[in-house]
């Protein structure tokens, strides 16, 4: 009593599939169906979240960081090899060409992400609590 049939089970299985296919499509098709991929169906291309998200979760390097900070990547390199409370905050290792981790870079345990401490020191904004 807690399964439908089989064959019920199948009808809803397709139409949440036409569903799903049709948002995929309204939504990254445009960016996906280009140049020799044009008529490719839908479903035939990787899922782009997934890669997008995995991207996204490694560490960065100083180009990732600077692309994030909306400088580049020379001014940060410089920035960090000449400021001695950016080298304090822990992303030192990105002047000489290694990464720092994500998770710390976006972790707000301490109320600012190392991201909005950078972001600050280079005058790049200020950081604004809600409460």
């Amino acid at each position: 009593q807690l399964y439908l049939p089989a064959e019920q089970m199948q009808t809803k299985v397709a139409t949440d599939r036409k569903r799903f296919l049709g948002a995929l499509e309204k939504t990254v098709g445009p960016f996906l169906r280009v140049g020799a991929d044009a008529d490719k169906a839908i479903e035939s291309f990787v899922e782009p979240v997934g890669v997008v998200a995995k991207l996204y979760g490694r560490d960065l390097s100083l180009a990732d960081a600077a692309s994030e900070l909306g400088v580049s990547p020379e001014s940060l390199r410089k920035s960090i090899a000449t400021n001695d409370e950016l080298q304090f905050l822990g992303v030192g290792p990105l002047a000489i060409n290694r990464k720092i981790n994500r998770a710390a870079w976006d972790s707000q345990q301490f109320k600012f992400s190392l991201f909005q401490l950078v972001a600050q020191e280079l005058g790049l904004g200020n950081m604004f609590l809600e409460y």
